[in-house]
């Protein structure tokens, strides 16, 4: 397992060197790198932020296979902002306040979830 975690430690920091530095030169360096050392962590950020929250969602639902994407979640998700749009129109949804919309996201799925999860 070690010599494993070795092997894609290595692979991991050798294919950032590459997306950081193929393609430079003297010129567009500094723009170039300005540009990509933000997205490389961004990237570390989200993706370590997914495992986390698989792994969180995993353990509570006592289950080691199951994800929100095989629950169908993610779709759950699209139909509730394809509904709200067709329903309440793009220009009022862009004038409400992110916090609000995100409350009101969640609050959807949960009952959406409870309703179509809760026999199981």
């Amino acid at each position: 397992m070690k010599k494993k975690m070795t092997v894609l430690s290595i692979l991991l920091l050798l294919g950032i060197a590459l997306f950081l530095f193929i393609g430079l030169n003297p010129n567009s360096y500094e723009y170039a790198l300005s540009r990509r050392i933000p997205k490389i962590l961004a990237i570390t950020l989200t993706g370590g932020a997914i495992a986390y929250a698989s792994l969180i969602f995993q353990t509570v639902t006592e289950n080691r296979i199951l994800t929100p994407s095989v629950l169908g979640l993610d779709s759950v998700f699209v139909f509730i902002q394809t509904v709200s749009i067709f329903f309440i129109g793009s220009e009022a949804i862009a004038k409400v306040d992110v916090r609000i919309s995100f409350l009101f996201s969640v609050g959807i799925m949960v009952l959406f979830s409870v309703g179509i999860l809760g026999g199981i």
